[in-house]
């Protein structure tokens, strides 16, 4: 896992995009593109996990304040019901709680 750059925008949201494909029954459009990421990315983070070369998921996170916000958990539907998801939330749990 490591946090992305913003030369991973493209990438990420490909991903996004991929892991919400279900949400096509009811909204006609992309989940995201990359300047929305890049848009997020000078607010918060992306945290990824990889299993080289590929991105297999993605979760974005920002602190508002005294609390934490997290959004856009994206899993490669390949890679669904594998942890890959558990670990990117206890990741950012972990930097939430260490951050106080």
């Amino acid at each position: 896992m490591r946090t992305a750059k913003e030369g991973d925008a493209d990438a990420i949201a490909r991903l996004v995009n991929t892991a919400f494909l279900v949400e096509q029954f009811f909204i006609e459009r992309d989940r995201t593109n990359p300047a929305t990421v890049r848009g997020l990315m000078e607010k918060g983070k992306f945290l990824l996990a990889e299993d080289a070369p590929n991105l297999v998921g993605c979760v974005y996170f920002e602190r508002r304040g005294e609390r934490g916000y997290f959004g856009m958990l994206s899993i490669d539907p390949s890679r669904q019901r594998m942890g890959v998801g558990r670990q990117l939330i206890d990741a950012v749990e972990k930097y939430f709680c260490d951050a106080g």
